[in-house]
C-alpha cells in the first residue's frame, strides 16, 4: 500500500469525521515504534500510530496489543499530558506526509491547554513529536541530535520546525498552477516528474491513477485541464466519493465509494501484511537453526563415515597378530618383516611388516592392540552414523513442515518441538502456543471413509500413535520427509483400491515430492508401525507393507 501525502489526506478527513471531540481514555506502547491511543467518543477507538521505516502509517484499528510492563519513557510522557484530554482539531501539513493532532485539556489552574501531536510518515525518518502551544518540543519519539543531523533539531525544549517541504497544490491557486507550468524553461521533463518535483503528496501511484498521460512532456499538455482533474480527484476525497482498488492497493476516483472506510481497509491491509511478515521471518529463523543443525550433523557424518573407512581393514590386524604368533618359533626377533603360510588365504604366502625394534611377540601384542581398538571405534562410529542419519531425516522432515506450513499457531509449535529438542534454547520471554493436538487436523472423507493427516511431526505422532486403531491403514511417502496419513476403519471394513490410492494421493502431496508426477507410498495396517528408537517424533519404523505409485492431489 502507498502512503503518499494523497493517502494521508483521505485518512485526515475520515478522521476528522470520526474522532474530533473523541476523549483519550490510555495510551501505549506496544513496540518502541509503535503508539496506540484509545478513545471514545459514540464509541470505543484506536488510533495506531506507526513509525517503523517499512509500515509507517497511521489509522484507526480494531486490533488490540499487549504492551510491555515497563512502558517506554515516550508513552510515559504521553499519558502525562494526554489522558482525558479531548481532540479538538486534525489537519494535514501542505499536503505532506506529516499530520498535527490537537489535544485539549484542563489544567491545575483550571485553564484550558493544548498539545499538538506531531506524526512524520517519512520512511526511516518517521517520528512522533509532542509540542506545546508555543511549538516548543516537549518529547518526541527518536531524538534528532546536532551530531545526526545538521539541518534539524529534535530534542526536548527545543523549538519545532518542519521537515524541508514542498508546495501544497490544494493551497496553490489555479492561476499560479498553470503560471508555473506553462513558465517552466525545462520542457524536455515530463508531466508527472514535474507535479512530483513542484508539490507535496503526488506520488505515481496517485498520478498513474487520475493523469493516464502523466508521462507525456510537459509541452504537451493543457495546464488548465490539468488543474482541473487534479483538484477534482480533492473534491472526491473531500466528499468521500472514491473506492479503493485492492489489486493495486491504492484508491480509485473513477467509482464511487464502496466501502465502510478507509481506515478499516487500511487496518486490514496492514494486519495482513504485518501478519505476512512474522510468518516469514518465524520460517526463516526456524528454517535457519535447523539448516545449521542439519549442516553440523552432516560434519559429524562425514567424519564417522572417514572412521569407519580407516576400520575396513580391521580384520587383518587381527590375523597379522594370529599368524605372528602361530610362527614365532621359526622367526628371530627383531625381523623387519616376514614371510608365512596364511592358513586363511589356501596357505598363500603373506609378508607382514614388523617393527624390528620390538620382539615377535611384542609386534603381535600390538596387532591385537591395533584391532581391539579399531574394533571399538567401528562399533562407535556404527552407531554414531546411524544416529547422526536419524537425527538429519528428522530435521529434514521438520524443514518440510516449516516450509510448508503458513500458519504462526503451528510455526510455534514447531518452535516448541525444536526447544523440547533441544536444537534451540527456550526462548522464556516470548508467548508459546500451546500445542494441541486434535484442533488443525486435515481431515477428508472418500467413500464413507474419514482420512486423518499430520501437518507436522508432533500431529504424526498423535494421529500414529494416539489417534488411529488397530483397524486403520497407514500411509507414507517412501523414503522422504511428509505426513502421516490414515484411513480410519472402526467398523473393520473392507478398504478398496480406490480408497487406498486417494488416501496416497493426499500423501504425495503431503510431502516432499508434492510437486513430482508419480511419488511412491508405502502403507500398511497400523499395528505394523513402531515408534523408531530414537523416539523423535515423527519417526517411525514399519514392515508388512505394500507400495503404490500414484500422482499427488490434495482434495
Amino acid at each position: 500500500m502507498i502512503f503518499d501525502g494523497i493517502m494521508v489526506y483521505a485518512i485526515t478527513n475520515e478522521l476528522n469525521n470520526k474522532i474530533i471531540n473523541a476523549k483519550v481514555e490510555k495510551v501505549t506502547m506496544p513496540n518502541n515504534l509503535e503508539l496506540n491511543i484509545y478513545l471514545y467518543k459514540d464509541k470505543k477507538y484506536i488510533l495506531k500510530i506507526d513509525c517503523s521505516p517499512d509500515l509507517n502509517r497511521i489509522h484507526l484499528s480494531k486490533y488490540k496489543k499487549s504492551s510491555p510492563l515497563i512502558p517506554p519513557t515516550f508513552c510515559m510522557i504521553l499519558r502525562k499530558h494526554l489522558e482525558h484530554s479531548i481532540i479538538t482539531k486534525i489537519e494535514q501539513y501542505l499536503l505532506d506526509r506529516i499530520i498535527l493532532i490537537t489535544f485539549e485539556n484542563i489544567n491545575e489552574l483550571n485553564d484550558k491547554e493544548s498539545k499538538t501531536l506531531v506524526i512524520e510518515l517519512m520512511g526511516k525518518h518517521s517520528n512522533c513529536i509532542l509540542i506545546n502551544e508555543n511549538k516548543k518540543i516537549i518529547d518526541s519519539l527518536k531524538h534528532i541530535t546536532p551530531s545526526t543531523s545538521s539541518v534539524r533539531i529534535v530534542l526536548p525544549n527545543q523549538d519545532y520546525h518542519y521537515p524541508i517541504t514542498k508546495n501544497s497544490f490544494i493551497n496553490t491557486s489555479k492561476d499560479t498552477f498553470i503560471n508555473d507550468i506553462t513558465s517552466y524553461e525545462d520542457t524536455n521533463i515530463s508531466l508527472g516528474n514535474y507535479l512530483i518535483s513542484k508539490y507535496n503528496g503526488f506520488s505515481k501511484m496517485f498520478l498513474n491513477t487520475v493523469l493516464p498521460d502523466y508521462n507525456l512532456s510537459i509541452n504537451n499538455i493543457n495546464a488548465e485541464d490539468i488543474y482541473t482533474i487534479l483538484f477534482t480527484a480533492f473534491i472526491h476525497i473531500k466528499n468521500n466519493e472514491f473506492s479503493y482498488n485492492t489489486n493495486i492497493k491504492y484508491l480509485n476516483f473513477n467509482e464511487q465509494n464502496n466501502m465502510n472506510s478507509l481506515n478499516e481497509i487500511i487496518d486490514e491491509e496492514y494486519e495482513k501484511n504485518i501478519n505476512t511478515n512474522i510468518i516469514k521471518n518465524k520460517k526463516s529463523n526456524l528454517s535457519k537453526i535447523v539448516l545449521n543443525n542439519i549442516k553440523k550433523l552432516t560434519k559429524k557424518l562425514n567424519i564417522s563415515i572417514e572412521k569407519l573407512k580407516e576400520c575396513e581393514n580391521i580384520e587383518k590386524y587381527k590375523m597379522y597378530g594370529e599368524l605372528i604368533t602361530a610362527n614365532i618359533y621359526n622367526y628371530k626377533n627383531k625381523e623387519s618383516e616376514i614371510t608365512v603360510q596364511n592358513y586363511y588365504d589356501n596357505n598363500n604366502n603373506i609378508t607382514i611388516p614388523l617393527d624390528k625394534s620390538l620382539t615377535l611377540n611384542i609386534n603381535a601384542q600390538k596387532f591385537f592392540k591395533k584391532y581391539s581398538k579399531l574394533k571399538t571405534a567401528y562399533d562407535i562410529e556404527i552407531k554414531n552414523k546411524e544416529i547422526y542419519e536419524n537425527e538429519i531425516s528428522y530435521l529434514e522432515s521438520i524443514l518440510y513442515s516449516i516450509d510448508s506450513i503458513d500458519d504462526l499457531e503451528e510455526l510455534s509449535n514447531i518452535q516448541i518441538e525444536l526447544e523440547k529438542g533441544k536444537y534451540i534454547k527456550t526462548l522464556k520471554k516470548e508467548k508459546k502456543s500451546n500445542i494441541s493436538f486434535t484442533d488443525n487436523l486435515l481431515k477428508y472423507t472418500f467413500a464413507n471413509f474419514n482420512i486423518i493427516v499430520g501437518k507436522n511431526n508432533i500431529q504424526n505422532d498423535y494421529i500414529t500413535h494416539k489417534l488411529a486403531n488397530s483397524n486403520d491403514i497407514w500411509l507414507h511417502a517412501q523414503k522422504i520427509p511428509g505426513s502421516h496419513v490414515i484411513i480410519q476403519n472402526p467398523d473393520n471394513s473392507i478398504i478398496s483400491d480406490n480408497i487406498i490410492e486417494y488416501a496416497g494421493s493426499l500423501a504425495a502431496f503431503y510431502s516432499k515430492a508434492k510437486n513430482n508426477n508419480k511419488v511412491n507410498i508405502d502403507f500398511c495396517n497400523i499395528k505394523y508401525v513402531k515408534k523408531h528408537p530414537s523416539n523423535k517424533p515423527g519417526m517411525v519404523i514399519y514392515t508388512n507393507f505394500n507400495t503404490i505409485y500414484v500422482s499427488p492431489i490434495n482434495s
